[in-house]
């Protein structure tokens, strides 16, 4: 994302008050979060947190925490494999268990689940696990160990916008054995619509770049830890009915190609994943094909101009897309040939227009 681009936000819903409680505390549920979560380099950081458009909202000068959250799983990662996340952060004294999982409406979509715990030791008996997971009718307390750790300095900011209220959180620490970095500007909504977030984060591109952040803290530390990249996404199958309104189905349209081109940005950004290019690509195609099917109805000068960035944003990825299509059809077939004489490593090796690399 340049200086100016679409923004998204993540939804995380909370299950069901459940639980029996221990250490004398009762399980703590929070309200739906919608959440926008922008990367920085660390001198951003401080660029936008002292920034005019920071100060002049902001209720006090905030507050400064430093979190340490434990995660874990099972020894052969049952939890990961079902896309589920259980967490142990320490702030100060406090220890707050938690539990997320993905949902169907795309890869910034969690629910979670919290709970006060005594220690930084996992305890399944706080939290609904029936209801979260039927993978934890498998799984007892002393097969979880510990995974990785994060290790964050939060600065959080109170903010009053026009249209709501925000908390900006500014996160810069590491994750995983490997210390990856994290440099993060995270915008929850506290009150008012989610309008507000998108405008208020347009506005930060304004004051320094900033790209959208689609993995999670735990999702880095993973892909570290095991050695993995990103995988390439596939568009999913249409939600729409019958029953639908023409607006729920223009909004699920849209959604499903929102939800294709932010599952595919990691992956094609990684270098190692050609097929994320390739998905990246098909989403931007379905967003245009949507915005033509739909340009009667949609007649905006705002999504006309998110309709032209989708098309130019699908040419700077031409020249990637063909460089991967080279090296892994191309060329393979003609090494395949076996001729003599003939050294292709050098120009396989070689990069690409744009500075692209070809994928490993």
């Amino acid at each position: 994302m340049g200086k100016r681009g679409a923004t998204t936000m993540s939804v995380r819903g909370t299950g069901n008050q459940a639980g029996n409680g221990n250490n004398g505390a009762a399980p703590s549920f929070a309200p739906i979060e919608t959440e926008l979560k922008l990367r920085a380099l660390p001198s951003v950081l401080n660029q936008v947190r002292t920034s005019p458009a920071i100060l002049q909202c902001a209720r006090n000068k905030g507050t400064i925490r430093r979190l340490e959250a434990t995660y874990y799983d099972t020894t052969d990662r049952q939890l990961f494999d079902a896309g589920v996340c259980l967490r142990v952060r320490r702030s100060g004294k406090q220890f707050t268990q938690t539990i997320k999982r993905p949902t169907i409406n795309g890869p910034l979509v969690r629910e979670e689940w919290e709970a006060l715990v005594g220690t930084l030791a996992p305890d399944l008996s706080v939290l609904p696990t029936a209801e979260i997971d039927g993978i934890f009718n498998t799984i007892a307390v002393d097969q979880l160990v510990p995974i990785l750790v994060a290790r964050i300095r939060r600065h959080a900011i109170a903010l009053d916008v026009p249209d709501g209220q925000i908390e900006v959180a500014f996160d810069d620490g590491v994750t995983g054995a490997e210390q990856e970095p994290v440099s993060e500007i995270e915008l929850e909504l506290k009150q008012g619509r989610a309008a507000a977030l998108y405008q208020f984060g347009l506005g930060l591109l304004d004051v320094a770049p900033l790209c959208l952040e689609t993995q999670s803290k735990s999702a880095r530390g993973y892909a570290l830890a095991l050695k993995i990249s990103p995988s390439a996404v596939k568009a999913g199958s249409s939600n729409l009915r019958r029953e639908d309104s023409a607006d729920e189905g223009i909004a699920k349209l849209l959604s499903g190609c929102q939800q294709q081109i932010l599952a595919n940005l990691c992956p094609a950004a990684s270098g190692h994943e050609p097929e994320g290019v390739h998905q990246l690509r098909v989403a931007l195609r379905r967003l245009h094909t949507a915005f033509y099917i739909l340009r009667r109805e949609l007649d905006a000068p705002s999504l006309q101009a998110l309709d032209s960035e989708a098309k130019r944003f699908a040419r700077t990825l031409g020249p990637a897309r063909n460089w991967d299509v080279f090296i892994d059809s191309t060329l393979a077939g003609i090494e395949k040939a076996n001729l003599r004489d003939i050294e292709f490593s050098t120009l396989g090796n070689a990069s690409a227009p744009s500075g692209i690399k070809p994928s490993a």
